[in-house]
């Protein structure tokens, strides 16, 4: 007979090997010190020993906002927003890129987080929030006029290796390189041409990425390194691609994204106007009035268009449902004011901390119900994604169309070469 796992006392329990070690290491860059705009920050883990825990994996820093007389506004989350490039090497070559990270991450955040849950995080996130319980202002930071505004962030740092469902073994692979590429001035702060200026300068600081190290003792890497000479580790990562969508378009368009990978769990259609929030301000191309829809090969996803005609709020269910949290007690942070802002809404009523989140997702997997099914999503490999959008009305403003993809990603321990690749 078998108990259920509640009843069975009998059950062993794991534990760790006497003389283990965890310690939270602080790694600095080893390309310099004080940040500007458009530098590169190099963060080189320590390798050769003992295990990176995934799930605290993290960034911490110090930024300086200078403003002039008009005061100026941090778009997005401003943790992520000075970061348009994340980039992971191993002993050399590339296991994974994620560019235009911060508009990636403005959309985890807010599908990932609810209000309570940035309520939570607005120090680290680095909201600007003047009144305590104030809910309003979970987007961008405000820097009064002609002000240094000093303060300080940290959070977690989505990647290939923080998404990993194992522990990373730092012995058995080569020297990992993290690299931040910093945004522009221009691409982080809000202008509608009205209000604020971009801010005079912007410097990072004090910038470091730190994660706890285990050491469970030689005798424990010698088990590992007997397992086989390639091991496998499951992860997922980001993948952001952009086209140009210009003013003027109507009727039915399709948008061709060449995003190869054997395995898309969610697909997240983002379109940005070129002003406001900038690639922070994701709004309805087709401006509350059409539908949406992608195609892989010959076969369409959803099976129905998603339309905003017929039930916007249906829309907004399955952006829930590609953040697979629908069934999961969480809810996401984007409010009705800021799911219906459109293309051609007019560029004098954008406002920073109210930016436009009409984030249309697509549950691409196969079986959602459990993560721990290899490669369960939509295969790219043979065909493009073709997202094709309605638009009964003509937009009025040029924009840019992002398609953000959340993808399986399988990484290679190749213990003979002390290397790491990924197969995605």
């Amino acid at each position: 007979m078998s108990l259920p796992k509640s009843f069975n006392l009998a059950e062993a329990i794991p534990s760790l090997p006497e003389g283990s070690t965890g310690n939270l290491v602080s790694v600095r860059p080893v390309s310099g010190s004080v940040f500007l705009p458009s530098s590169i920050i190099d963060f080189d883990l320590p390798s050769g020993r003992g295990w990176l825990d995934p799930t605290s994996l993290a960034i911490r820093y110090k930024a300086t906002t200078v403003s002039d007389a008009s005061g100026c506004v941090m778009i997005g989350t401003p943790l992520y927003t000075p970061f348009s490039r994340l980039q992971i090497t191993v002993g050399g070559v590339q296991i994974d890129s994620i560019s235009q990270y911060n508009q990636v991450m403005q959309v985890m955040v807010n599908g990932k987080y609810d209000v309570a849950g940035k309520y939570g995080k607005q120090a680290g996130f680095g909201y600007s929030n003047a009144t305590a319980g104030n809910v309003q202002y979970f987007d961008g930071r405000l820097t009064g006029a002609s002000t240094t505004d000093n303060y300080y962030c940290a959070g977690e740092l989505p990647c290939i290796l923080s998404n990993s469902e194992k522990n990373i073994p730092l012995f058995s692979c080569g020297a990992i390189r993290i690299s931040l590429t910093l945004d522009t001035l221009a691409n982080m702060f809000f202008n509608n041409g009205a209000t604020y200026n971009v801010a005079t300068s912007f410097t990072l600081s004090n910038i470091e990425v730190v994660f706890n190290l285990m050491d469970l003792g030689k005798g424990v890497e010698t088990m590992i390194k007997g397992m086989g000479p390639r091991l496998f580790l499951k992860s997922h990562s980001f993948n952001n691609s952009a086209t140009a969508c210009p003013s003027g378009t109507v009727g039915s368009q399709s948008f061709v994204f060449n995003q190869r990978y054997s395995s898309i769990r969610s697909a997240f259609v983002c379109a940005n106007r070129v002003v406001g929030s900038k690639w922070g301000e994701i709004v309805d191309l087709t401006s509350g009035v059409g539908d949406l829809q992608l195609q892989i090969g010959s076969i369409n996803y959803p099976s129905m268009p998603l339309s905003s005609v017929l039930n916007d709020s249906g829309c907004l269910q399955e952006t829930q449902r590609a953040f697979n949290n629908l069934y999961s007690g969480a809810s996401m942070s984007i409010n009705s004011i800021e799911w219906v802002t459109g293309a051609n809404t007019a560029t004098a009523g954008l406002l920073y901390y109210e930016p436009g989140k009409a984030i249309f997702g697509v549950n691409l997997e196969k079986c959602q119900s459990t993560d721990h099914v290899m490669m369960s999503g939509v295969s790219t490999y043979n065909s493009p994604i073709n997202v094709v959008i309605n638009c009964p009305t003509a937009t009025t403003n040029a924009c840019n169309l992002n398609l953000i993809l959340d993808y399986d990603a399988i990484i290679v321990l190749d213990q003979e070469s002390s290397s790491l690749s990924v197969r995605s």
